[in-house]
């Protein structure tokens, strides 16, 4: 087996999570470092982790309540506490009663205390505070959800106060109004307040009311602070106080246009509206920045000046990381606005995700339409991007730079230009400029090379135990004029965090056929390009988890051929099978492709059939309620192939129901295993008795008291070789009986040595209480585990003695019973050894008796 060599791009971005406690984010790749090479210090007992966690700082509550900092806090992490007050007392907590060391300033600061949980610690400064969690005081660390606390004492009672912001769009103003519910145990406030970090300023000694501060300008940010009289640590905070954002900004065409530029926090939810003062259309273009998967975080542009008017653009659905350049929305009339939200993961706050940057104006231009595609030099280790130009725009000449260094190029008409030489591994954007109006100008994503290809036409086969933190691809081009093609025979991957990509080309500007872990399966996932390269790229990536190297997924296998074939043609029908309990799968071949021969696969026992040719072949037997299906094989190229539907065949289609009497003759095989199951269709007891037939030495037969082969087994055996005359009768609540007919591979009945075939009848009762002689009884089951059932016929009723010999003619039991007609007494004879024995019934008109076998 061959393993691919790996190709590695830029490092994976950290991983996400989304729940923590069902999907434990990855600690970032720096302090992964970090831990390895830096452990915690354990100087004087006060430890120093290098990890933040939660990535916000948290705000104790300012009342005094307690405050949750992390309900799933590491042993390897800090946390963050700001709007902290200078001379307040804060006391930490961890669920585990482990070793806290509180720091004050940044996470590797002064430290103002440390201890067992809990620690208490008075701050010194306003700075933030930093609690690292640790096992013990020598600073050993270990991952596990832990839950840790944070709570403000105080020694006063705060006043009350909210707060409301309001926009005055006409004016490009905003306005705070504060209002002071009660002044806590002092007997006024002041209310201080800043802008923008300017000299603060205050309304002083004021009691309970509404308070107006500003008007501050659109995009100001105010800090608001209501004074406890005598003691900060019981002031009410409203820090980072801005507009609340409705207010449009208004461009005006042949104007400046708007630049926009935001790092998105994690838990962030923000917007911008713009609005062109003309009526003309609007068109914002991003120049950079990136947004996590979907399933995280989202961005939305739309067509008018809120979030009920029509997509120009979304994020949604996107399942990974995207890169946001040449992200281009035009709205139709004045009017744009965009949103985002995101979640707790990660963030460009958080390093993992670039600052997003975009440009908004009146677009009075036409863009070209451009698309890119890498030339590979892997004879010197260097690549080119080529830039198609099917149009290019409104300018009569456009400029094609890049980021790599190499010249720029001048166009003035439609065609593939290349830029470079670029060195294997370096990233570049190139970029299509319109000088007439920057809106009109055209990125692209940042390329990089793909490997070099393996150059085959197979059929080549791979196999890859991925690692944790991969980012492989492989690139498999065909020899010749063929497609491609890939199919996974095998492998597992994790579906958290790890998938496979495959593009329809030899690099990552293909078109992407697949992404994702295939719910963690990969079996049967089957590509095929359809390329000028006639090439495919496969890439793995994975994150800091499980892995097929940590031993908890079995390793991908692949093959990899040219499809230098033509597909077999067949059909395919179900055909039970219900003597072997299972079904058969036929196949009818009607072409065999450009092979000479096809292989079968049957995808429940996983069996091939070679040399399979023109006509029907029946495949099986397969258990019934088992789902299969067959896989037929070029068997030159395994990629020419086609599959059936799944099939299967329910337990409860090959049960006979027969009370009527039924007659079947079964000459069996060699190696044999036949299955017959009966039941009577009513509330009556079915009864199977055998004529005649012979078995063999080690043939036998075996028969269970209900519908399957996991009721009770009432008999096994085969009398001796000759069958004739043994009846079993049922009894349980199905009124069913399975019998199974088992035999050697040294002669048959089909072989000629086992004569007559076997026979037997199957109907409700011994025999049909209307059949029996006057003055007969039934009894069953025969041979008996112990319960016994005895049936007069409907003639007869009244007192009946039954008593019961055993082989020497002593009487081992006697009970008298009230016989009432058509109804069955029972008894329970489960007391006596296993042996033969005769029960005798007599009345004061009649005595008749039956042998009966009893085993255990």
């Amino acid at each position: 087996m061959d393993r691919p060599n790996a190709y590695f791009s830029a490092p994976c971005e950290a991983g996400n999570n989304q729940n923590r406690m069902n999907a434990r984010r990855p600690l970032p790749i720096l302090s992964l470092l970090a831990l390895a090479l830096m452990p915690a210090t354990a100087a004087f007992s006060q430890c120093t982790n290098q990890s933040q966690y939660p990535g916000t700082a948290i705000v104790p509550d300012p009342g005094g309540a307690l405050t949750t900092i992390s309900t799933c806090s590491f042993q390897t992490e800090y946390s963050r506490i700001t709007s902290v007050v200078a001379g307040a007392t804060y006391q930490f907590t961890i669920s585990d009663g482990s070793y806290i060391t509180v720091r004050q300033g940044t996470f590797d600061g002064p430290v103002l205390g440390f201890g067992y949980n809990p620690v208490t610690v008075t701050a010194g400064t306003n700075e933030d505070l930093f609690a690292h969690w640790t096992i013990d005081d020598l600073c050993n660390t270990t991952t596990g959800c832990l839950v840790t606390t944070v709570q403000l004492f105080l020694n006063c009672t705060p006043p009350v106060a909210s707060y409301s912001v309001a926009d005055d769009c006409p004016n490009q103003t905003f306005s705070i109004t504060v209002n002071v519910g009660n002044t806590g145990d002092g007997s006024s406030v002041n209310i201080n307040y800043t802008v923008n970090q300017d000299p603060p300023q205050a309304i002083f000694s004021v009691g309970a009311g509404t308070y107006l501060l500003g008007p501050f300008p659109l995009g100001a940010v105010v800090d608001v602070v209501v004074a406890h009289e005598s003691d900060p640590a019981c002031n009410i905070n409203f820090p980072d106080l801005q507009s609340l954002n409705t207010c449009p900004y208004d461009l005006t065409c042949g104007g400046p246009n708007v630049f926009g530029a935001y790092c998105y926090d994690n838990n962030d939810s923000e917007h911008w509206a713009y609005h062109s003062t003309g009526g003309e259309s609007l068109a914002l273009l991003f120049t950079q920045g990136t947004i996590e998967s979907d399933t995280w975080d989202h961005l939305t542009i739309y067509d008018g000046p809120d979030n009920t008017y029509p997509i120009l653009f979304t994020h949604a659905g996107v399942f990974t990381t995207q890169d946001l350049t040449g992200v281009l929305a035009v709205s139709t009339g004045p009017d744009l606005y965009m949103e985002m939200s995101s979640d707790g993961s990660v963030s460009c706050s958080s390093g993992s995700m670039t600052e997003w940057q975009w440009t908004v104006g009146c677009l009075d231009c036409t863009q070209p339409d451009a698309s890119y595609e890498v030339s590979l030099d892997c004879a010197n280790n260097q690549f080119y991007v080529n830039t198609t130009l099917a149009s290019i725009g409104s300018d009569p000449t456009v400029e094609i730079t890049n980021t790599g260094g190499a010249p720029t190029l001048t166009v003035t008409e439609p065609g593939t230009y290349s830029s470079g030489p670029f060195a294997f591994g370096s990233s570049v954007r190139v970029e299509v400029v319109n000088d007439v109006n920057f809106l009109c100008s055209v990125k692209s994503p940042w390329i990089t090379n793909p490997p070099c290809p393996y150059v085959s036409c197979g059929p080549d086969q791979y196999t890859y135990c991925y690692p944790n933190t991969a980012d492989t691809a492989i690139v498999y081009q065909s020899a010749n004029t063929y497609p491609i093609a890939m199919i996974f025979n095998a492998g597992q991957i994790a579906t958290f965090g790890d998938s496979i990509y495959v593009y329809d080309g030899p690099n990552y500007q293909s078109d992407l056929l697949f992404s994702g872990a295939n719910g963690g399966d990969l079996t049967g996932l089957l590509f095929t390009s359809t390329n000028p390269s006639n090439a495919l790229l496969l890439r793995i990536r994975s994150n800091f988890y499980t892995s097929c190297t940590d031993n908890l997924y079995t390793p991908m296998d692949w093959n990899v051929s040219c499809l230098d074939c033509t597909n077999p043609v067949a059909t395919f029908e179900l055909v039970p099978d219900c003597e072997h309990n299972g079904f058969n799968i036929a196949v009818n071949v009607t072409s065999t492709g450009t092979s000479p021969t096809l292989r079968v696969v049957n995808s429940w026992s996983g069996d091939t059939l070679s040399n399979v040719g023109v006509g029907t072949t029946l495949i099986g037997p397969i258990p019934v309620d088992s789902l299969a299906h067959l896989t037929v094989l070029n068997s030159q190229n395994p990629l020419c192939r086609i599959v059936s539907p799944d099939f299967t065949y329910a337990a409860d289609s090959c049960i006979n129901v027969a009370c009527a009497p039924t007659g079947q003759e079964y000459c069996y095989t060699n190696a044999d295993t036949a299955f017959f199951t009966y039941t009577s269709g009513t509330t009556d007891p079915i009864t199977l008795s055998f004529g005649y037939g012979q078995l063999l030495v080690n043939d036998y037969i075996q028969i269970f008291n209900g519908l399957d082969t996991a009721s009770q087994m009432v008999y096994m055996g085969n009398q001796g070789g000759q069958i004739g005359g043994l009846a079993i009768t049922s009894n349980n609540a199905d009124n069913a009986l399975t019998l199974l007919v088992i035999s050697s591979q040294a002669g048959s009945c089909a072989t000629g040595q086992g004569f007559p075939p076997l026979y037997w009848t199957v109907g409700c009762g011994l025999v049909g209480v209307s059949e029996v002689e006057n003055g007969d009884f039934q009894l069953f089951p025969n041979p008996t585990n112990g319960e016994v059932y005895i049936r007069l016929p409907d003639a007869e009723s009244g007192t009946v003695r039954m008593e019961v010999m055993d082989v020497t003619g002593r009487l081992v039991r006697s009970e008298q019973f009230n016989a009432a007609s058509g109804t069955n007494a029972q008894f329970d004879l489960s007391d006596l050894q296993n042996g033969n024995y005769t029960v005798v019934l007599s009345t004061a008109t009649w005595n008749r008796s039956r042998a009966l076998q009893l085993v255990h």
